[in-house]
This record gives C-alpha cells, sequence and structure tokens, in this order.
C-alpha cells in the first residue's frame, strides 16, 4: 500500500528506529516503515499483528502509549484490518509493476483513455485494451494502471480481482 500511493515520495522498510516500550523498562519496538509524502511530512508505519509473538507481548494500548510518549509520528497498521484487504493489496501489487516501469507514459494515450470515460462513463479493462493496442502498442496496461495511481481513473480494487472484466470509471 506505501509502495502504490502516488503521495508517497519516499520510504524505507525496516528503518533504525525504536519505541521504547513504557513502562517496559529496556524493551523496545522497530518501525516497519518510515514514510516521507510529497507535502514533506514525515511518519512512521507499525504494524500490529496479535498472533506475532512480540506483538502478543505489546498490547494495542500500551503500543498506542509509547507512540504517543515517544512524540513520534507514527500509524499503526493492524494485521486483521490489513487481511480484510487482501484483495485490494493483491490488486495493487498487480498493478505496481506497470506503475515501476522505466518507460514513459504516453501522454496522447492518457488523454484518449480519459476522453474515452468521459464520453462512455464506465469501460472494462479489456474495452481500452481493444480500443487503443493498435494505437499504442504495448503500453495500454502501463497506462492505465499509471492513470489509476494518479487517481485520474477509478477502479474498484477493494472487490474483485484485477481482470479483464474489471471496469474502469473516472473518479
Amino acid at each position: 500500500m506505501i509502495e502504490f500511493d502516488p503521495d508517497v515520495v519516499w520510504f524505507c522498510e525496516r528503518p533504525p528506529i525504536y519505541i521504547e516500550l513504557l513502562p517496559l523498562e529496556g524493551k523496545r519496538r522497530p518501525l516497519d516503515f518510515w514514510v516521507r509524502r510529497s507535502s514533506g511530512r514525515q511518519s512512521g508505519v507499525v504494524l500490529h499483528d496479535v498472533a506475532l509473538a512480540r506483538d502478543k507481548a505489546c498490547p494495542l494500548d500500551l503500543l498506542k502509549r509509547s507512540i504517543e510518549a515517544s512524540k513520534l509520528k507514527c500509524e499503526i497498521w493492524q494485521a486483521a484490518d490489513m487481511r480484510s484487504r487482501a484483495t485490494y493489496v493483491r490488486n495493487l501489487k498487480e498493478l505496481q509493476p506497470f506503475v515501476a516501469m522505466e518507460q514513459h507514459s504516453d501522454d496522447q494515450m492518457a488523454t484518449a483513455i480519459v476522453a474515452h470515460l468521459e464520453r462512455v462513463k464506465t469501460a472494462a479493462w479489456s474495452e481500452l485494451i481493444a480500443l487503443f493496442a493498435s494505437r499504442f502498442e504495448g503500453s495500454v496496461n502501463m497506462d492505465i494502471a499509471r492513470l489509476i495511481h494518479a487517481g485520474r481513473v477509478k477502479a474498484n480494487l477493494g472487490d474483485h480481482l484485477l481482470a479483464s472484466s474489471t471496469v474502469l470509471c473516472l473518479p
């Protein structure tokens, strides 16, 4: 989710930053990520999973109090919440390679896709491929993924796995 967030300009996985767990003297909890957003705001992310031994020893309320005392800006992401969004996360993983490709986006293609969606309101992913593949060979999937990433095109990523039938529309 961090990798796909267009507002995230930089992140570090497992930074050497720890939260002292109060009042457990000498015990500390590492951050899972450090994130910098386009606004310049930086914050930590702590993944909390009560199924893990380290988090059983650190209840959520203790973690929250310790973060507050540390004065670090941190978000707590609970594993149960992440599991409930498994389809969404899986879809982001499918889109991410297209977003990360070194090939440059085609502004003409992006404009044409958005213009088509303005006219028809909704279109299946496969419909856009059929419509634009001959004009923009090989890059339609990449440009659709990048439009979704940029928030210019919307797809329901939370309920269904990505497929040729995935419906796209404008936000």
